[in-house]
């Protein structure tokens, strides 16, 4: 089997420092090509004061936007069935989790996998604390009965790893001896892809370091599931590419599969949107590492240049005088429906100026699905919104994804427990609302429930005490009956 091999990644020294300087050096002058902009740094500031510090962050613009997404983001989409939803929550999402080494009382990492995959045979073959930039933590697990490999990647938590996220230049990487999305496709028509450079260092040498192990299990038939959370989600992604591309057996229904929670925008438009037969990400609502591409920094540039010149064709007036409030604290009326549609359009034209296909443009991997809120209605004055979680399938250059929005939730809304908060909270909804015709009759949709009850306790009851492990146990074999 050929190794893997990049034309940078695999090759440079992030240890050094001078390399480091220089890396980042590089992909700031990317990012300050991209964004230039017609504006002066005034109208820059001044637009970016109407932006975030008026429309954005407050109260009345994120009621709008929930009260019209799903008209205008996710009208047309495709819905994840709940059972999707309720195996990535209770499997995937603990796995990536786990990866962290984050375990209830202290549970030693082979036990906790074990019992989340309601197996004794899942051994720890190996468990990296590889901290170190150009690198990544991960464990890896074998169940020899059943013939299955689980590979969990650690997400970003030291200074070396933000380091390894903030390598975020684009660089190719020609995938030998197979097309990773097209198994037919020969070592002479070898496929390029385009990737992020800190992320591809770092998965590339995972698939090294765990080729010797691989090799074999492959060869006898293993399957493989590969689950990671933030630059995790983005290694667990480009390591299955990285796999396919080496063993042409993983291209077989099943036999691979990576399950990213949060990932950045690591490759390609064409790739990021080939490798939906084997990549499934989960986006949640603000998520901001989501969309922290290079060309989401070059929408917001093109968002403030059309917000400068409607605020000057409006004179400040209106919706557009919002921005007085940022620079004099003056209080104006609340934002109507007909001020949010328009800077609905200002950022639909952002959008359409910067070029998709463009080869520097990285994008989420994979079937993503996106969790984001909805509204049915405006909440009257001094009350809270009643906003409900819904999901759906979009592709990697979704106008979900192509926006960096600045408010109080993007970061918040990155981190694990958001993701379950999220994910319950759909599944929840789907359970009291979807409806199935069965026999003439209609009935609630009761698929994998007693998973899902399961899950409730063990998030919600757990810092309680409410729940032993026996009982998690009994109710895992319970779940899994249930489905057979």
């Amino acid at each position: 089997m050929a190794s893997t091999s990049s034309t940078t990644g695999s090759t440079i020294n992030y240890r050094s420092k001078d390399v480091l300087d220089s890396r980042i050096k590089e992909m700031l002058q990317r990012v300050a090509e991209k964004t230039k902009s017609s504006l002066n740094e005034e109208e820059l500031l001044r637009s970016c004061q109407a932006l975030i510090g008026t429309i954005t962050t407050k109260p009345q613009f994120r009621n709008q936007k929930l009260l019209h997404v799903e008209r205008l983001v996710f009208e047309k989409v495709e819905r994840p069935k709940t059972a999707h939803l309720e195996r990535l929550l209770s499997i995937w999402l603990e796995l990536a989790d786990y990866a962290y080494q984050y375990h209830d009382n202290g549970m030693p990492l082979e036990a906790a996998i074990q019992e989340l995959m309601g197996s004794t045979d899942y051994a720890l073959v190996r468990h990296s604390t590889d901290v170190e930039t150009g690198g990544v933590g991960y464990f890896l697990a074998i169940d020899s009965t059943q013939k299955n490999i689980l590979i969990g990647i650690k997400g970003t938590s030291t200074s070396s790893e933000m380091i390894t996220d903030c390598l975020a230049t684009t660089i190719p990487h020609k995938c030998i001896p197979f097309s990773p999305f097209d198994a037919t496709t020969s070592t002479a028509e070898e496929e390029e892809i385009g990737a992020h450079e800190g992320i591809l260092a770092s998965s590339i040498k995972v698939c090294n370091e765990l080729k010797p192990i691989l090799d074999e299990k492959i060869q006898q038939g293993y399957n493989i599931q590969i689950a990671g959370h933030s630059l995790g989600a983005g290694a667990a992604s480009v390591v299955a590419v990285l796999l396919r591309a080496q063993f042409k057996e993983l291209h077989a229904p099943e036999r691979l599969h990576a399950y990213c929670f949060a990932p950045p925008p690591v490759l390609d438009h064409q790739s990021a949107t080939k490798s939906k037969a084997f990549i499934t990400s989960v986006v949640n609502r603000n998520d901001c590492v989501a969309r922290m591409a290079i060309a989401n920094v070059e929408i917001l540039i093109r968002m403030l240049e059309g917000l400068n010149v409607a605020m000057k064709e409006a004179g400040l007036d209106d919706f557009w005088a919002i921005a007085k409030e940022a620079v004099s604290g003056e209080k104006i009326k609340q934002l109507t429906e007909e001020d949010f549609l328009q800077l609905i359009e200002i950022m639909r034209k952002a959008q359409a100026a910067v070029q998709v296909e463009h080869k520097e443009h990285l994008y989420c991997p994979g079937n993503i699905i996106a969790l984001y809120g909805t509204l049915e209605a405006l909440p009257a004055k001094g009350e809270e919104p009643l906003v409900t979680i819904r999901s759906g399938f979009v592709n990697p250059a979704h106008t979900f994804l192509r926006y960096f929005e600045v408010n109080d939730r993007m970061i918040s809304d990155h981190l694990i427990p958001a993701y379950r908060e999220s994910l319950v909270a759909c599944i929840e909804m789907r359970k009291q609302t979807e409806v199935v015709e069965e026999n003439g009759c209609r009935s609630y949709h009761l698929a994998c429930c007693l998973r899902c009850l399961w899950l409730y306790e063990k998030i919600f009851c757990r810092c309680i005490g409410k729940t032993s492990r026996q009982e998690q146990m009994e109710r895992r074999n319970d779940a899994r009956a249930n489905e057979s």
